[in-house]
């Protein structure tokens, strides 16, 4: 957000967790749709503000795995880099308070008592990449880092500066790959991904 101090004693990494579920088309493009929840925080004391939202977030995102298109398909290889470009929409709310005495400044989608009212929904363009690592036919170690442009300057309760706030999500996971094939059998022998 707006108010985000990074790198000077108050970067503060928030968690969150995301499900996804997607389908290889061919060995280079695949598609996915992903649901993710969390919480993101901002603090500057500059400004004397701070504030904390939480949100959902829907998107669903093309891959292109670049390693397969730069150095041709390889069933073994144990490293692959995604680049991910995608849409969606996400609902968030948020309070940006003082940081001397604690007062709320303003909130998108909080009553005068911080109560929880409703959420605030926007669309969503999302970047990023993936690096995945294989461990086995079925199983790959996921390192992502995405990036979400949001469709106004609000998530942190102050407009101001960019257009547009932008949050990102770094994660690490584990990835499942079924085969759904008639035949049961892992193509991945035949030199075809699944």
């Amino acid at each position: 957000g707006d108010i985000e101090e990074n790198w000077n004693g108050h970067l503060r990494f928030q968690p969150a967790i995301e499900i996804g579920i997607g389908k290889e088309f061919n060995t280079i493009f695949s598609i996915e749709n992903n649901f993710l929840i969390g919480n993101i925080e901002g603090y500057n004391s500059s400004y004397n503000r701070y504030f904390k939202a939480d949100f959902f977030e829907y998107n669903l995102s093309g891959v292109i795995d670049f390693s397969t298109l730069s150095s041709g398909f390889n069933a073994q290889r144990k490293l692959h880099f995604d680049g991910v470009l995608g849409i969606g929409f996400y609902n968030y709310s948020s309070t940006l308070k003082s940081i001397s005495t604690d007062s709320i400044i303003n909130t998108i989608i909080y009553d005068k008592k911080n109560y929880k009212t409703e959420r605030n929904s926007e669309f969503i363009l999302k970047t990023g990449f993936n690096l995945k690592i294989r461990i086995s036919d079925h199983l790959d170690l996921n390192l992502s880092n995405i990036w979400s442009l949001t469709g106004s300057d609000y998530l942190d309760s102050y407009e101001g500066g960019f257009a547009y706030d932008i949050y990102s999500f770094t994660s690490i996971g584990i990835a499942y790959k079924f085969n759904f094939r008639k035949n049961g059998k892992s193509m991945v022998n035949y030199g075809v991904r699944h």
